[in-house]
């Protein structure tokens, strides 16, 4: 299975009040640090010089857009240094939960058709078994009159 996510939700109403009144530059970076969690699925390096790249803003921009979000709790920096949101990690462990609720109910799909096509198999045997036996004591039942009644000729 991929522990890529496919997918991640995004509450845009939630999104919008919780951002409304910021920079785009704010918006931007947040929007940007998050899918760059979500997709190493854990904290990330606070490598200034690359995340304001990847952003594409300047490294002082980034610099004044990231301390104003750690001010808003919208990303912590972690004791190793490392950018982390807690939506993320919510997020992160609600998809886990439903992928391992799907896994399993996907193994218990797999194994109830595997059981029905056995059962199937299994009847289908049966069925077989008995008419080649109902067949074959029809052929030994004609074979046994014939055979008597030319003895009585």
């Amino acid at each position: 299975m991929s522990t890529k996510l496919p997918w991640v939700r995004n509450f845009y109403e939630e999104w919008i009040m919780d951002f409304s009144g910021t920079s785009a530059a704010e918006k931007a970076t947040y929007m940007t640090l998050t899918a760059l969690m979500y997709r190493a699925q854990e904290p990330i390096w606070e490598e200034i010089t690359t995340l304001a790249r990847r952003i594409g803003c300047s490294v002082n921009a980034l610099n004044k857009t990231l301390d104003l979000l750690l001010r808003k709790g919208k990303i912590i920096r972690l004791e190793d240094g490392r950018l982390w949101s807690q939506q993320v990690e919510e997020e992160l462990k609600d998809c886990n939960d439903n992928l391992n609720k799907r896994s399993e109910k996907a193994i218990k799909a797999a194994n109830t058709r595997r059981n029905k096509h056995k059962d199937n198999s299994s009847q289908d045997h049966d069925e077989i078994m008995m008419m080649s036996s109902q067949s074959h004591d029809d052929d030994m039942m004609t074979s046994s009159r014939q055979s008597q009644s030319q003895s009585h000729i």
